[in-house]
């Protein structure tokens, strides 16, 4: 089972430290736990309880959400949402790729780029399950507009109705 678990604000040490830490000490309680460990980030962590093998799914997941909502006083006052996902052992990664530019010339976006690609191309191999693509920069546009000659096509109509322009000023405050 994965707890996924919302600090906003918090560093990756405070999150690990007020919140990832006694989480995993309270779920390490539970009968039937081999072992649990964490990734916190700025503002979120991941905990992973892992069942012994023959642990049936069903309970292990009753177990997991008793333990966590019996014990809701425990978790701190910045922890703003929680959600338990049930992994199956079908569901547990083989193998798992980083994509990294050693010489800085390849930004997010472009691994990101590249991570994309790799998907479609393992997608195509025989017995290959779930692949996805975590991280990086999504693509994005970015209109840049000139606010002289958006207000003098705004008037000659360009845009269809004044409505447009002033809807458009909601998102660009400095016209």
């Amino acid at each position: 089972m994965d707890v996924l678990l919302e600090y906003p604000g918090a560093s990756s040490k405070e999150v690990e430290k007020l919140a990832a830490t006694p989480l995993k000490v309270l779920l390490k309680q539970i009968e039937g736990v081999e072992y649990v460990y964490s990734v916190s980030r700025p503002g979120a962590a991941v905990i992973t309880v892992r069942y012994y093998v023959g642990q049936n799914y069903q309970n292990s997941l009753i177990k997991t959400w008793n333990k966590l909502l019996s014990n809701q006083h425990l978790i701190p006052p910045g922890v703003t949402g929680w959600r338990v996902n049930p992994v199956e052992i079908d569901n547990v990664p083989i193998v798992m790729l980083t994509l990294s530019s050693q010489s800085g010339q390849h930004d997010s976006m472009t691994l990101r780029h590249v991570a994309d690609e790799l998907i479609v191309a393992f997608k195509s191999i025989d017995d290959i399950g779930k692949s996805w693509v975590v991280g990086g920069e999504q693509r994005r546009v970015s209109i840049y507009v000139d606010p002289v000659r958006f207000s003098i096509q705004s008037s000659r109509g360009w845009l269809g109705t004044s409505s447009s322009a002033s809807s458009l000023q909601h998102y660009f405050p400095c016209w």
